[in-house]
């Protein structure tokens, strides 16, 4: 499927602010914008992940904020992070999805696994290290409504 299908497939969607490259959310939001503090750090923002355990039914729900410290050419982050924030801020997401719980309730651990794909991703080692503060994480029982390994309803004959 080429670009332009892509593109059609995307706006069909609603979402098209995908394909301009991340720049505006929905219904117009603008993306936050990043700026680097004068000690080469960044706040990267607030993030909140959930993930689903299919095997114990329940939502793991992580809270934290995240802040960055290069090493790189700080200008080139800035403008790759401001141009693609959503697509950067999936990757945190995925980032998040993939630690087992082991490595979610080590901050330092996690914010090194945080640097290494992030650093991956952009093609160049840009970020030092990553500091995730407030950590938080909740783990909760889904209802049964909403549980996607439940079995469906079945009609009885009477």
């Amino acid at each position: 499927m080429g670009r332009i299908a892509w593109q059609r497939w995307l706006q069909t969607l609603r979402i098209h602010w995908l394909v301009a490259g991340g720049e505006s959310g929905p219904a117009g939001q603008q993306a936050d914008q990043i700026t680097i503090n004068d000690d080469g750090s960044v706040d990267l923002g607030a993030f909140g992940v959930s993930r689903f355990d299919p095997l114990s039914g329940t939502w793991l729900t992580t809270h934290f904020l995240l802040r960055g410290h290069l090493a790189g050419d700080e200008s080139a982050f800035e403008q790759y992070v401001n141009a693609h924030r959503l697509a950067f801020r999936e990757q945190v997401a995925m980032t998040v999805r993939d630690c087992s719980v082991d490595d979610l309730a080590d901050p330092k651990k996690l914010g090194r696994k945080l640097a290494v794909r992030l650093n991956r991703v952009l093609g160049a080692r840009y970020l030092k290290s990553m500091d995730v503060d407030g950590l938080e994480i909740y783990d909760m029982k889904a209802p049964p409504e909403t549980d996607p390994s439940a079995e469906p309803a079945v009609a009885s004959d009477r």
